[in-house]
């Protein structure tokens, strides 16, 4: 055909890697309060294996040692597609080295509706999803910004309280109000 040029498939790794593309595992994330749902999908979108962690450091060392299986390193480490920008899985991620992309929950609604007729949202069918968005269009998306690390420790101890259901120290004492 005129005009259309074809290149051999060997090339694909090398033009993925000069778009910041990973030639190896993608991780998705989907984000959940109590728990994380991580799917893996290979450059050509198959999965390559699933794992559901806490949200604790047992489930970090749990994600790092399965990223770690399929090709991460601390030299190169993999970026991650997650459903939030925020919280104390983003911000070990990041410190950890990682580029992470939130992918806005209304953006995944709309690539779930490509994958599946039904559109009924899962954890385990999001984390790939949005693993798979970040295989093929990671040019769409940008990652979170680099922080200071204590503008990351300020932002997760911010969080913490509220989302644990934490209020004041239990012996604290509500400030007095000042006479009118």
């Amino acid at each position: 055909m005129a005009g259309h040029r074809f290149t051999a498939l060997g090339s694909w790794n090398s033009r993925a890697r000069q778009r910041g593309l990973p030639g190896r595992a993608v991780p998705g994330i989907d984000w959940a309060e109590d728990h994380h749902d991580i799917a893996l999908a290979d450059r050509d979108g198959k999965l390559l294996a699933r794992l559901r962690t806490g949200d604790d450091a047992a489930g970090l060392a749990a994600l790092l040692a399965l990223l770690a299986e399929h090709g991460d390193s601390a030299e190169d480490p993999v970026p991650v597609a997650i459903e939030t920008p925020r919280g104390l899985l983003v911000a070990c991620l990041r410190a950890a080295g990682r580029r992470v992309y939130p992918v806005n929950p209304m953006a995944v609604a709309r690539y779930r509706d490509r994958h599946s007729v039904s559109g009924g949202k899962s954890g385990k069918g999001d984390s790939f999803i949005l693993g798979n968005v970040l295989r093929t269009d990671m040019h769409a998306h940008r990652p979170l910004p680099a922080d200071t690390e204590l503008a990351q420790a300020i932002a997760v101890l911010a969080r913490a309280p509220a989302r644990r259901g934490l209020g004041p120290h239990p012996g604290a004492q509500p400030a007095p109000l000042a006479p009118a």
